[in-house]
């Protein structure tokens, strides 16, 4: 039988939070964590900051820093794909707009061979 492990901040995790618990059906929404008036205020004041310049980063408890940072680095790796795909098509576009009667399929051909030239020098 498979261990059952327990859910992490699962009811009151301190005075001022406390978890909201899910449907535990599959189509149920997260459970969401709920603060109490005081911290949401202050953390909402503080993104506040940080967006306007008055408050840096460093000026953050050491968790929020390491939540902002986290949420950060997973915002830029999920449009890295989509910036790499972008520039490629620019670069395409841009090879056919410059190269009377060629197509964009030809910007494959033109990438193989500088590719080989580069790799002959």
């Amino acid at each position: 039988m498979p261990e059952v492990m327990e859910r992490p901040h699962a009811g009151n995790v301190g005075p001022n939070v406390q978890v909201e618990a899910g449907n535990e059906s599959s189509l149920s929404a997260p459970r969401r964590i709920t603060l109490s008036p005081t911290p949401e205020r202050l953390i909402s004041e503080w993104a506040g900051a940080l967006l306007t310049g008055d408050m840096e980063l460093w000026e953050l408890p050491r968790s929020l820093s390491e939540f902002y940072t986290y949420a950060y680095e997973a915002g830029r790796e999920s449009v890295t794909c989509d910036c790499e795909q972008l520039r490629f098509d620019r670069d395409r576009w841009y090879f056919v707009a410059n190269n009377r009667g060629k197509k964009p399929g030809d910007y494959y051909q033109h990438l193989t061979n500088r590719l080989w030239a580069e790799g002959a020098e």
